[in-house]
């Protein structure tokens, strides 16, 4: 508050303190009708602890031990405390008895500050209607009066916050010496807070955009209750949960009168204190007046920045003039792990005239973007002859089963025509992507009893159809994963089972485009509903129909969701000590029961979560600059422990990216992040291939957008927009560099004299150095590490080479992947040393130092 009102309100209440004796009789009943809860705050969850039934301070028994007292937390200056009355009632005077473990004043409240509601469904104002100062008295127990001035606090809903002097706040009772207003003064309430007395703030849930998320919310907040009464806390019944995966939560308000909409204080709970993955990360908010719809664009959004604890309490100030309407619409949008869990909202309002209300209506409707028809985009021509080149391990994502053709109907879904070939191959081939991975789901190509798919096509048809996008894969020398995925099974439905093992094998023979068959997709997670040891069965008679179809296709045994974590098995999780166990707990059972003794190969979905691409997550530190790397020699290593022959297996990385979105776990905040992201990766990824670890395969997930709004996670992994129509940066760095890089056989590491040196930030910058084989050119990537510094921004340093000996330098020339083309370098050469000045991104970029035939 103003320094000026805080001294005003310690002078006068340092008058009624002075009044009060210690404890004379008031004249006022104590008054019974009140309960209390505490608000999230710091220390919460020590608060709550010693008091978890909200009954310590008013059960009349006062006493300094543990259990007499509710004590804050050590080091948390305000200890929080909000009252509930059965009415609207004049407090006079409140009691309470202070507990000092100490015979100081270390756990003694300095300051009483007393905010008042006028009604149980309105919100605390930002300004105090009283404060006191707190003398201190030696003693174990100190019971303090503090006289209110007349008629000062007529309400239903208090707020104490009791500032600590020093450490800490411990508590014995406390009591309100007060008696009900009269029906006059519970109007003026009323008219003060905006809103009649016989009504009250409401909200519903409208229907939301991802399935059964709206009834999910609805379960376990039945009544619409929840967010307003009062209750804040962690439990079930104290929160609305959004589904796992659920997406944003919509929550749609309506008040009895048309207000301005200045704040929401949002009380977030977090299951997990320091994780993210139940955060709301930003809220939009949109208004309406009368009958009129919410329109299109919010009216106003905002972040809202994580702090750990259980519960996390936010005032977000709608900055500038509010948002104005009788119903308000707010969308909570989920933050890493695509969830919202809410505990209490509320919301400070000013009431605005109709006049008011009209025009903000006219401009909320003015200010709405135009509305363009569709436009459907048609597929781009390749030449007869064009094909990819080399033998990269740079592959993408596809989804040719998510079109019109294989699941019509599915619209909302982004199942439209722009994942059929006709449309990616032409960025697959021109971007060199030489791989690209194609789930297969059982129930569409199993035999059913009228001869007929889910999608009302014949079994027939829809194995035509992938034959055909097969044979369009094969014409331009695409290397194909194929991803049989067959969940049923694990759900007790095995029908038609060996039948589809059978024809994923002649798939394998027929198209020599198929160059490994991958068992499952993530059965760590949902994808897989039975046991491990179901898992590894059903996969070894898979894995056995192919084999004997084509003996020569690769067999990939995990494909694992992160490295085969166990969070979603109870059972296994259990097994183990800590996160880094649980984050292999799942692979580790699996490879135990025997899933490599008919795999090739092992695979996995690393996805790096909040890390650049060089850090660890979960198992390694996210700021080491190795610790992907660390991670990935672990992995095969655990996997050896579990093959016949106890080497490395070849690995392949058959999902990973960062998703362009507001919210996920593996999300940037930008296009031009996800370019940076992908070319470090990429080259990481390549420079452990050429360091020797069995890396075959690596599949950006996806090569396109889906069919969905921009803040929509999963959708928003892709390289080219949802029409196929144009790409993103990111697309025109996978192109470079598998262009470039298309064969790791001919590049090599290379030994120099000393370790190249760079003027200005050294430790910031990642490079390698390597040989091309066929000309003996040196190439140099380099690129800075954003993580690991203060400020995220680009700068200017030299570098120093050391040439090999007898190596004589030619052009030098830089590719910067910011641009389309490579471009000549300027540098300087004295004894054998070069020296290059470079502008160093947190995008990758190489220099390629050709060799000099003279």
């Amino acid at each position: 508050m103003p320094d000026l009102h805080r001294i005003l309100l310690l002078l006068a209440s340092a008058i009624y303190l002075h009044a009060a004796p210690p404890a004379p009789p008031s004249g006022h009943d104590i008054y019974k009708g009140v309960e209390y809860d505490y608000p999230p705050q710091s220390g919460f969850e020590h608060i709550n602890k010693t008091d978890p039934h909200r009954n310590v301070l008013r059960d009349g028994r006062v006493g300094a031990s543990g259990a007499g007292g509710v004590w804050g937390a050590w080091n948390k200056k305000d200890f929080t405390v909000d009252w509930h009355f059965d009415r609207v009632v004049r407090v006079r005077e409140i009691e309470f008895t202070i507990i000092h473990p100490f015979a100081d004043d270390r756990s003694h409240p300095g300051c009483l500050v007393i905010y008042a509601a006028p009604l149980n469904g309105a919100t605390f104002p930002t300004t105090p209607v009283f404060s006191a100062e707190i003398p201190f008295e030696a003693g174990s127990l100190q019971t303090v009066r503090i006289a209110l001035p007349e008629n000062l606090v007529i309400t239903e809903k208090l707020r104490t916050v009791f500032e600590a002097k020093r450490y800490q706040t411990v508590l014995s009772e406390v009591s309100f010496h007060a008696d009900s207003a009269t029906d006059k003064e519970a109007a003026a309430v009323a008219s003060r807070a905006q809103i009649p007395s016989e009504a009250r703030l409401t909200y519903e849930y409208p229907g939301h955009t991802r399935k059964g998320q709206r009834e999910h919310i609805v379960k376990t907040d039945p009544r619409q209750t929840v967010l307003v009464d009062g209750k804040t806390g962690t439990a079930g019944s104290q929160a609305v949960w959004g589904a796992w995966g659920g997406g944003e939560m919509i929550v749609d308000w309506s008040f009895p009168t048309t207000v301005r909409v200045k704040a929401i204080r949002v009380a977030i709970v977090h299951p997990k204190p320091d994780a993210q993955d139940t955060h709301a990360s930003a809220i939009r908010v949109y208004g309406s007046v009368g009958k009129t719809d919410f329109q299109r664009e919010a009216d106003w959004r905002g972040e809202i920045p994580f702090e750990s604890g259980a519960l996390q309490e936010t005032r977000i100030a709608i900055t500038p003039d509010g948002v104005v309407g009788d119903r308000i619409r707010t969308v909570f949008e989920p933050g890493r792990r695509a969830q919202v869990v809410l505990s209490e909202v509320s919301f400070e309002t000013e009431s605005v005239t109709p006049e008011e209300a009209d025009a903000a209506q006219r401009t909320r409707v003015a200010g709405q973007p135009e509305v363009f028809a569709p436009v459907s985009f048609l597929p781009r021509s390749l030449s007869p002859e064009a094909r990819v080149t080399g033998n990269s391990i740079f592959g993408i994502c596809g989804h040719f089963l998510h079109t019109d053709f294989f699941m019509p109907g599915s619209k909302t879904r982004g199942f439209s025509s722009y994942w059929r070939p006709e449309y990616t191959l032409p960025w697959m081939v021109e971007g060199n992507l030489t791989w690209v991975r194609e789930p297969l789901y059982m129930a569409l190509f199993r035999p059913s009893d009228n001869g007929r798919a889910q999608n009302g096509h014949t079994i027939e048809e829809n194995r035509r159809k992938v034959e055909e996008y097969l044979a369009l894969y094969q014409t331009r020398g695409i290397k194909v994963l194929l991803c049989p995925m067959y969940g049923n099974v694990g759900k007790g439905d095995s029908q038609g089972f060996g039948e589809f093992a059978e024809w994923i094998g002649s798939l394998a023979r027929r198209f020599d485009c198929v160059r490994a068959v991958e068992l499952h997709n993530e059965p760590n997670i949902v994808f897989w509903k039975g046991t491990p040891q179901e898992f590894v069965d059903a996969s070894r008679q898979l894995a056995a129909a192919v084999k004997k179809e084509a003996p020569q296709v690769v067999i990939v045994a995990g494909s694992f969701a992160g490295w085969g974590s166990a969070w979603e098995h109870k059972d296994l999780t259990a097994l183990v000590a800590g996160p880094r166990e649980i984050a292999t707990r799942y692979a580790e059972e699996v490879f135990r029961l025997g899933l490599l003794e008919f795999a090739d190969a092992v695979s996995a979905h690393p996805y790096r979560g909040s890390s650049a691409p060089e850090g660890g997550d979960v198992i390694e530190e996210r700021e080491d600059p190795d610790g992907f790397e660390k991670e990935i020699r672990r992995y095969l290593d655990l996997a050896a422990n579990y093959t016949p022959s106890r080497k490395r297996l070849p690995f392949y990385l058959t999902e990973i990216g960062y998703s362009v979105s507001h919210h996920g776990y593996s999300a940037v905040s930008n296009e031009a992040r996800q370019a940076d992201y992908l070319s470090r990766l990429f080259l990481v990824l390549f420079s452990m291939k050429l360091e020797g670890l069995p890396i075959e395969g690596i599949f950006w997930y996806d090569l396109k957008q889906d069919e969905r709004e921009d803040s929509h996670y999963e959708s928003n992994f892709g390289l080219i927009s949802p029409d196929a129509s144009r790409p993103r940066p990111a697309w025109h760095a996978a192109r470079q560099i598998a262009t470039f890089f298309d064969d790791d056989a001919r590049f090599s590491p290379v030994s120099l004299p000393r370790p190249p040196a760079f003027s200005n930030g050294p430790d910031l910058i990642k490079h390698y150095v390597w040989r091309r084989a066929n000309d003996g050119a040196l190439i140099l990537p380099f690129w800075r590490l954003n993580q690991l510094q203060k400020k995220d921004a680009d700068f200017d340093s030299e570098l120093t080479l050391a040439l090999p000996e007898g190596f004589r330098p030619g052009r030098l020339i830089l590719h910067d992947l910011h641009e389309n083309q490579a471009r000549t370098a300027g540098f300087s050469l004295a004894n054998g040393v070069l020296r290059v000045p470079l502008h160093v991104t947190a995008r990758a970029a190489w220099l390629e130092l050709e060799r000099s035939g003279k």
